[in-house]
């Protein structure tokens, strides 16, 4: 194969990938009912919805990872059994299990999106100090 026909399928690869990757849409994060955007009940937009976390295992780890996620400072607070109101009909994630030095919640070990098995009033909230720490 000469060099310009590596080249040329090397551009086809790295196209496919781009639009392959590009076609997906990147999970978000806010939070939702505290009156501030460093409070409130965690949501995540993922493949188009947006759903809370289940508050099973919900501790100070994930919420550090959350309130530096969303540029929040850090956490002051994890919430539990719907402090900031309650969606139990729209669950992205469970338990997931951040050590607190993870950039996104949804890279912590967790279930799958949208299994759960959450029994009571599922919604994992955060407190954050709201200063951004350099």
């Amino acid at each position: 194969m000469t060099v310009l026909g590596y080249c040329f399928l090397q551009g086809i690869a790295s196209l496919i990938l781009c639009v392959s990757v590009g076609a997906q849409e990147a999970p978000q994060l806010h939070l939702a009912e505290g009156g501030h955007r460093c409070m409130g009940r965690v949501e995540i937009l993922y493949q188009g919805s947006w759903a809370t976390i289940c508050d099973d295992s919900w501790s100070m780890s994930e919420a550090h990872v959350v309130c530096r996620q969303i540029d929040c400072g850090a956490a002051v607070s994890a919430t539990l059994v719907g402090y900031f109101g309650s969606r139990p009909e729209s669950i992205h994630l469970n338990n997931p299990d951040c050590t607190g030095k993870e950039t996104h919640v949804w890279r912590c070990p967790s279930w799958s999106w949208y299994q759960h098995n959450c029994t009571r009033w599922p919604a994992a909230g955060v407190f954050c100090s709201g200063i951004v720490c350099n």
